[in-house]
Order: structure tokens, then sequence, then C-alpha cells
């Protein structure tokens, strides 16, 4: 738990040099939301991204038949989160449609 009381802990810092000099406690609570927000997409883009190896593998079975499919690119991928949109890079594997 020390770990999360050490992001609070900076967290409350930051939403402190946010704040004007007189506020609410609606305007801690929307600075609050704001920075959690960003934080969240930032942890969950870095946990997607760890999955991800540095090199992929050449080609990967389809999971439908079972044939392979050779490794094309990296591409960004946009996903939809409960922190709000987020972009992170995947690995492309191509089936040929002559395969079907």
């Amino acid at each position: 738990m020390d770990n999360i009381t050490t992001i609070a802990e900076m967290l409350a810092e930051e939403i402190a040099q946010e704040l004007a000099e007189e506020y609410t406690l609606t305007d801690i609570e929307q600075v609050t939301r704001r920075l959690m927000q960003e934080i969240g997409r930032q942890a969950i883009a870095m946990v997607v991204n760890l999955e991800e190896q540095p090199y992929p593998e050449p080609e990967v079975p389809c999971i439908d038949c079972g044939q392979p499919m050779p490794h094309v690119r990296r591409r960004s991928a946009q996903l939809r989160t409960l922190f709000g949109p987020m972009e992170v890079k995947r690995a492309n594997y191509f089936r040929s449609t002559k395969d079907m």
C-alpha cells in the first residue's frame, strides 16, 4: 500500500498546483477526475503495450482455420475505455483470402 500512498501524495500535490487561490470541493473533484482519467489512460496503455512483444512472431496461426498468417506490420489501434479513448501499437497479421 505504500506505493498507493505515494501516488496519492503526488496526485494531491498536482491537484493543489492546478487549483486557483480560492476553490471549492467541486473544483477539487473536477481536477482530480481529469487527472485520474489521464493516469488511467496512461496506465492501461502501458499494460497493453507490455503484452506486445518488441519483435512479433513472424507468423501466427489463424484462430478460425489454423492456416499461418504472416506478420505484416505494427499498426495503431484505437481503444475506448472507461478512462477515455487511447491509442496502442499492435502487431498486425494478415490471412490471404485465397486460403479461405
